[in-house]
């Protein structure tokens, strides 16, 4: 709109005419895009800048007080804009949308010594997006849109609290929203539509819709509460300033869908609208992770990822371990930056344990062999090296652990006691006349003689005996003996 300053505190040299496309309040300061139309000093001061030349850009900056703060010459003298939009950021910084409007303007948007230039590369201009700090000094500069349609003045931009920008506006013919190298983000209107782009914190494309038909909508507003965009505008406008009554307008951004307002047929004026937009990924923005399988016992770490924050049902947290003794389905619900949210879900399965059967406990002698035959798993890896189903040979008594594992690969263990008893050995020394009798047995001669008995623990016990025999003379002393008996008769 066509401005003019004429008593505005002390800031102003003289007072001029300007066309100011867009005004904020940001924090105690005000800012003001706009061109002059006349030679313009901001202030009469010592340190005053040279003036500002017509058709020039300028932002300028003074207090709720009307106290001047600084003023920033964008581009050379007769080099403009045809509109412009200020973006309020919360970090200490100003933000800017204009549109250059064809290949005769190239704009240095940096006011120091050094150039950044937005170039026009089509021949209806382009739409660039420009930072400042709150001192005016640049930050960076990105072409946004290039016009081979032609983008009428009233369009709108907005950011949300991660700084992304929106831009709504009209336009008709084909516009390229994203005029990188190879990345063609076209939009044909045979008339004049609307359309919603956002673009991220660097200036780098996100998407682009296109809302309406042939019957010219004109978008004015957006804003952006939370997740949601809410675009003010008008429908039913004809190219011969006159009205297009009956007309049917479609507002959803999603080809397949339809929302409709009709225009009424007995109102001589376009028909205004307030559409509300989800800015939400249709898509599915949260993933829960693979299935998951563990044996009873173990536990697992759940950990979603897309968003910014995730909830879990069950109780459960986050990339934590837990130990379900069960089998589940569980849900995660995650919250990205703009506060959309979006689920997904992920199966636990709880397998259970074996039952591992290491057999009785055993009882053997030393030297004898035993073999150990678990039961009840696939496989079987028994302590002390040995191995299942294969006989050995202990020397001492021990508790032998089996662990087996099944199908699923879980394990469980079982023990087996095997008590290994001693054997025994023994020696005696005899000596005997003639003969000798040991366990039922009689030695007739000298020499060495060994038995295997069975000790207390009914292993074997091995007696040796060293045996000696000594012969007498029996007949002599019979003689003897006969020789000295004298028999006499009875009284």
């Amino acid at each position: 709109m066509d401005e003019r300053f004429y008593n505005l505190g002390q800031w102003t040299y003289k007072q001029f005419g300007a066309t100011i496309f867009d005004m904020k309040l940001i924090g105690n300061n005000i800012y003001l895009l706009g061109i002059p139309n006349d030679d313009v000093k901001f202030t009469n001061t010592i340190n005053a800048k040279d003036p500002i030349k017509p058709l020039s850009v300028f932002l300028l900056s003074v207090t709720k007080n009307c106290i001047f703060n600084n003023v920033q010459k964008i581009g050379n003298n007769l080099q403009t804009i045809t509109n412009g939009k200020i973006i309020n950021y919360t970090d200490l910084k100003i933000g800017i949308v204009v549109s250059i409007p064809n290949l005769l303007y190239n704009l240095d948007f940096d006011p120091s010594i050094n150039e950044v230039i937005i170039r026009t590369n089509s021949a209806n201009g382009v739409i660039a997006k420009v930072t400042y700090d709150l001192q005016g000094n640049f930050i960076n500069a990105k072409t946004i849109i290039e016009q081979n349609a032609i983008l009428i003045k009233n369009y709108s931009v907005e950011i949300d609290k991660n700084e992304n920008l929106y831009l709504t506006g009209t336009f008709g013919g084909t516009l390229d929203y994203d005029p990188d190298i190879n990345n063609n983000k076209s939009l044909i209107s045979k008339s004049y539509d609307i359309f919603i782009a956002k673009y991220k914190t660097d200036g780098g494309f996100d998407f682009v819709k296109q809302i309406g038909d042939s019957k010219n909508e004109i978008a004015k507003d957006i804003k952006i509460i939370s997740n949601k965009c809410f675009i003010v505008g008008g429908f039913g406008f004809a190219e011969q300033s006159t009205y297009d009554t009956g007309s049917t307008v479609d507002f959803d951004i999603d080809p397949i869908t339809i929302f409709n307002l009709v225009h009424s047929k007995d109102l001589l004026n376009p028909q205004g609208f307030v559409l509300k937009l989800n800015l939400c990924p249709t898509t599915q923005f949260v993933n829960a992770g693979i299935d998951k399988t563990i044996c009873n016992g173990q536990s697992v770490t759940l950990k979603a990822t897309g968003a910014t924050s995730y909830s879990w049902n069950n109780s459960i947290t986050n990339n934590v371990a837990f130990s379900p003794n069960s089998s589940k389905t569980y849900t995660v619900t995650g919250t990205d930056i703009n506060g959309c949210q979006n689920t997904d879900n992920v199966i636990v399965t709880v397998n259970t344990l074996p039952t591992i059967n290491a057999g009785a406990d055993q009882t053997i002698c030393n030297g004898q062999s035993v073999t150990l035959n678990a039961t009840g798993a696939t496989s079987y890896s028994w302590n002390n090296s040995i191995n299942n189903n294969v006989a050995f040979s202990p020397t001492l008594t021990k508790k032998y652990t089996v662990t087996g594992t099944d199908a699923n690969g879980c394990q469980d263990s079982d023990t087996v006691h095997v008590t290994v008893n001693p054997t025994s050995s023994s020696q005696n020394t005899k000596t005997s006349n003639n003969n000798y009798v040991w366990n039922n047995q009689t030695y007739t001669q000298s020499g060495v003689y060994t038995q295997i008995l069975k000790n207390k623990y009914g292993c074997d016990s091995t007696v040796t005996l060293n045996l000696t025999i000594t012969s007498v003379n029996t007949t002599g002393i019979k003689e003897i003996l006969v020789s000295k008996i004298k028999i006499y008769p009875n009284p």
